[in-house]
């Protein structure tokens, strides 16, 4: 581990927290990813083009620790819409997801993340908010509002849904059906119409609002026989009422000890709220008036007296008070206070001892990503002690200082450190106003602060500011997520705010923010203790390695020298090796694309069948909480009125010069899925869908088992291991008690007497997981009820493309799909004057260019050029990348096509 400007004094009791933090760092050196998109937000049948920068260490390096990257777009009901894997290549990828014309408008997130990342867990990943509308195939539209009860101070009671045709009509008495349910339960169903005005409402249930984090309604109104139009709302409350926090500075008050307390208020949305009030004594005495300055956070000083307690009576912006206790005053303490001094490159900090604790020494440590920059033993002999800790060579970013006493960690906070540390990019050749369809030639010029060309790779979009408008605040940067988001807990209001016209005020702001946010990589405690134990997910690297054991059939005991072979005829590859004395294989270096399958057969060293084949492998990572909810919109078309009528106008001109538009293609969906006969999808005797959880085929992955492909994904279910007369078999049971119903279409499985199918189904690859359409999970009795006695415990159905069960009779050999490295496009740059038909189409492009790979070489120059469009108004250029020592940089320049 480096040691930057590291002064050590009293080095035993420095060393005893300085090694384990090292132990740390070099066993869980922390990843990060910032994925760069052409757009912040799109429309059903563009295309999400995008480039990955996945970085390690505080000096942002990028990562030659992994050679995966996984990017997933996930829907609001929190279904996978579209899964990648990627390789990376020095630390970067790039790829694309084409978004289906027919996909339903409505917030998505898009999630990176590498499976070392997951060791840390999924608040680190890369995890944004994303807008995506779409025409409507239906010709129907859908607006949505929350009603709120005035007696109950504002809450929210219900939704008012307001369905039209595309020409503003309102759709009358038109049947819809309804679910009121969160990605793990149905909270309600019902069948109603719509009124004179084709408005809908929708009442909630006090119950309905205990997990609104995630809860939706899912509406499909009957437009006629067998067409429906499908519309999710999210239930975008997040509390039940507004919420206020304090956070005195690094953890306490303390008696005597004037104290800075922080303070952060949440309305019902999860948003900031302005707020003010009054701090009061036992004696309702008023002490001091605050107000919030920025997304409801703000802060106070007060000194507190030991024994007494001290409450905040608050203002809220509909008038309505609350009063809120402050934490307990303590008796004894510190107080540990930051002030970076930008102007001579040093940090002041600042300990309060009470009295009891002075002349006793305390540690103070400041370190960045197990990075430590300072550690020293300090003796604290007066109530006050402040000291510089030095700046030179450190990078901007979140520092975290600790004081310890006593071997204890008893005061944190956390800072950050402004730097001049970011790329400096320039471009010539840029007009302030070009001829449309003219060439752009622009040539780059990347340097640090100091004028030095640095060596660097950049991402680069160009896009119509009159399709897509920006609003640079909300745009997730390589700054904001690398330097913030990737660091800390919990959801974070417009991130970019506090890199973006950056001021004095802002770097408040931001400091008020760090105060009142979660940072926890890891625990000083369990860290001290040496509880954090080793990682659970090895780092992947760009080729494969497929592993297992060879058994026997009888007993399962392990096979020695037995004869493995690998083999997929698609791929035209054909492998052998053989089992250690534990009945150990491994097929090492692989590169897997996408797609492929293999079937593995075992055999014993004297050619004997009799045994089976258990594959090594990582449980696939489940639909991850969502932090960003806050940011959802009921009405995502409407959020994005000036991109949906642009693409309205654009697809008419396709249209009316004979090219294929979105709403062709639309009509095609339509047409097939009428034309069609419609397969069953759906054995659930509820009805399609009537569950308490379903996951599509599409979202199980690759796993070695079906198994370790539900294992952590299907809520209140586990897997348990019991012996039986065919030997250990792993059955699903409800968190509730008891086994739980497999039924595959329409054949249940009784737990004692088909063990063992449900040993093939789960662990032997028994049904091919390419044939699986659904898995439908019910735990609800509403929903078991249809099941009888059987399924009293739960049911879990599997739904498939046809599966025929056959007595199986060789163990030895299993299928394995694993998930290969996806396939992706280049970005077509077009030129004119090819034909006039061709001209048109390029004029109706929102993302001008994109290129994920702009190499900048050592004198810092690099070159780009492209076409474009006839359309006059505004474009704009959005520059990301890192240099080769880590310099972030982004960049912003703006420039016009001329009438």
């Amino acid at each position: 581990m480096v040691y930057s400007c590291l002064y050590v004094e009293a080095q035993d009791n420095v060393e005893q927290i300085a090694k384990p933090l090292e132990t740390w760092a070099k066993d869980f050196p922390q990843e990060k990813v910032h994925v760069h998109t052409d757009k912040p937000y799109y429309m059903a049948g563009d295309t999400i083009w995008f480039k990955a920068y996945t970085v390690i260490g505080a000096h942002h390096q990028l990562s030659s620790l992994s050679g995966a990257l996984y990017v997933d777009l996930i829907s609001s009901t929190d279904s996978v819409v579209s899964s990648l894997k990627l390789p990376l290549m020095a630390g970067m990828a790039k790829g694309n997801i084409d978004l289906p014309v027919e996909l339903r408008s409505g917030n998505y997130r898009l999630r990176a993340y590498t499976q070392w990342m997951r060791n840390a867990g999924s608040d680190y990943f890369f995890d944004r908010p994303l807008y995506i509308g779409a025409l409507s195939q239906t010709g129907t539209q859908a607006a949505a509002k929350l009603t709120l009860d005035d007696q109950k101070k504002g809450k929210a009671v219900g939704m008012d849904i307001h369905f039209l045709d595309m020409k503003g009509a309102p759709l009358t008495d038109k049947p819809v059906d309804y679910t009121l349910r969160t990605n793990s339960e149905l909270l309600s169903h019902r069948k109603v119409k719509t009124d004179a005005q084709g408005m809908l409402h929708i009442a909630f249930d006090e119950k309905d609002l205990r997990d609104t984090t995630n809860a939706f309604i899912v509406s499909e109104i009957e437009l006629e026989k067998k067409l429906t139009a499908t519309h999710v709302f999210p239930i975008t409350v997040q509390y039940t009422a507004a919420n206020v926090q304090f956070f005195p500075e690094s953890g306490d008050l303390v008696g005597g000890m004037p104290s800075r307390v922080a303070f952060k208020a949440i309305g019902e949305n999860g948003l900031g709220i302005s707020i003010s009030g009054t701090i009061v004594d036992e004696q309702n005495q008023s002490l001091i008036t605050f107000n919030s300055v920025h997304a409801g956070m703000g802060s106070f000083m007060l000194t507190p007296e030991t024994g007494k307690k001290y409450q905040a009576k608050v203002t809220f912006p509909n008038g309505e008070t609350k009063n809120c206790p402050l934490p307990e005053v303590k008796s004894s303490g510190y107080i540990l206070s930051v002030y970076p001094q930008e102007a001579n490159d040093t940090i002041m900090v600042r300990i309060m001892s009470s009295a009891d604790r002075l002349k006793q020494p305390v540690q103070l440590v400041a370190q960045m990503d197990g990075e430590i920059f300072y550690a020293a033993e300090l003796n604290v002999v007066r109530p006050l002690t402040s000291l510089y800790v030095p700046l030179e060579q450190h990078q901007s970013g979140i520092v975290q200082f600790t004081l310890f006493h006593e071997g204890q960690a008893t005061n944190e906070r956390l800072t950050y450190i402004p730097r001049p540390d970011t790329l400096v990019v320039k471009l010539n050749g840029l007009a302030d106003a070009v001829k449309p369809r003219s060439e752009s030639v622009l040539d780059f010029l990347v340097t640090d602060v100091a004028g030095k060309p640095i060596v660097s790779n950049l991402s680069m979009a160009v896009i119509d500011e009159s399709q897509v408008p920006v609003k640079e605040e909300k745009r997730s940067t390589i700054l904001s997520q690398l330097l913030l988001q990737a660091n800390l807990k919990g959801y974070i209001e417009d991130p970019n705010y506090y890199f973006t016209n950056i001021s004095n005020e802002r770097l408040d702001h931001l400091d008020l923010l760090l105060m009142t946010q979660g940072y926890r990589r890891f625990v000083w405690k369990d860290l001290l203790q040496g509880k954090i134990g080793k990682p659970t997910y090895p780092a992947e690297k760009i080729t494969s390695s497929i592993s297992g054991k060879l058994l026997t059939l009888r007993n399962g005991k392990p096979v020695p020298n037995g004869k493995i072979t690998l083999f997929s005829t698609t791929a035209n590859i054909a492998l052998e090796t053989k089992t250690d004395t534990e009945g150990k294989f491994t097929f090492d270096s692989l590169f897997l694309t996408d797609n492929i399958k293999f079937t593995i057969q075992g055999r014993t060293e004297k050619g004997s069948d009799k045994v089976e084949i258990s594959l090594d492998g990582i449980p696939s990572l489940a639909v991850t909480p969502n932090k960003n909810t806050a940011d959802f919109s009921l009405n995502v078309n409407q959020q994005l009125n000036t991109y949906f009528e642009s693409t309205q106008k654009h697809d008419a001109e396709l249209s009316n010069l004979g090219l294929e538009s979105r709403m062709i293609k639309l009509n095609e969906v339509i047409v097939n899925a009428r034309v069609e006969k419609k397969l069953p999808i759906s054995h659930n005797l509820n009805g399609a869908g009537r569950a308490d959880q379903v996951i599509s085929g599409n979202e199980l992955g690759t796993c070695p088992t079906l198994r370790m492909c539900l294992e952590g994904r299907l809520h209140g279910v586990v897997f348990k291991v019991e012996q039986t007369d065919i030997g250990p078999v792993s059955f699903p049971n409800s968190t509730r008690g008891g086994k739980m119903l497999l039924v595959v279409d329409n054949k249940q499985y009784n737990t004692n007497s088909d063990a063992m199918d449900i040993l093939g189904i789960f662990e032997q690859n028994l049904i091919d997981p390419t044939q699986i359409l659904s898995i439908e999970v019910m735990r609800s009795p509403s929903l078991t009820n249809m099941y009888g006695q059987a399924g009293a415990n739960g049911v879990i159905l599997i739904n498939t493309k046809g599966w025929t069960p056959n007595e199986r009779t060789d163990y030895s050999a299993q299928l394995y799909a694993p998930k290969g490295f996806s396939v992706t496009r280049e970005f077509y740059s077009p030129k004119y004057r090819v034909s006039e038909r061709l001209d048109a189409l390029a004029d109706q492009r929102s993302t001008v260019y994109w290129n994920p790979a702009i190499s900048i070489d050592k004198t810092g120059k690099g070159q780009v050029r492209y076409f474009n469009t006839k359309n006059p108004g505004w474009y704009r250029i959005e520059i990301e990348g890192i240099g080769a020592n880590g310099q972030l940089g982004r960049k912003v320049f703006r420039y016009q096509i001329a009438k």
